[in-house]
């Protein structure tokens, strides 16, 4: 609560131990900030297939107003990892032209991000759900 090491809490330790013990924190706390925006896709159309999940009126009024709040906050993007669906591309797509033009944003499509399980379940925890269910 006080950043202070727990030597330093000890009943027989020095001011040079605390000293120290405080040098040693402060040297080894990350001075870095990080931002993590989690943002989920706008409103869609629900079809058969991906390709015809695209963003209703209302999905990409959604996109485009969140990409002005973003840059109103002002928080440096330099990364954007995006879901190779059709509507997180949509949403993605309406979101960053809201941003600095020029600005330099590395952006990654992956496909782990779709939905669904990323890894197949186990035959113990499908018992389980249908039991539950």
């Amino acid at each position: 609560w006080d950043h202070r090491a727990p030597i330093v809490l000890l009943e027989n330790s020095s001011a040079e131990k605390e000293n120290e013990a405080n040098l040693k924190i402060e040297k080894n706390t990350p001075k870095a900030v990080r931002h993590v925006l989690l943002i989920r896709h706008g409103q869609y159309l629900y079809k058969n297939t991906d390709s015809e999940r695209k963003l209703t009126d209302i999905g990409r009024e959604q996109a485009t107003f969140t990409g002005k709040r973003i840059n109103e906050l002002a928080v440096p993007i330099d990364n954007v990892i995006v879901s190779t669906m059709t509507r997180a591309q949509e949403t993605a797509n309406l979101i960053l032209k809201q941003l600095p033009k020029g600005a330099s944003i590395k952006r990654d499509d992956c496909k782990m991000l779709e939905e669904g399980a990323v890894f197949m379940p186990s035959k113990s925890l499908l018992f389980q759900l249908i039991e539950a269910n």
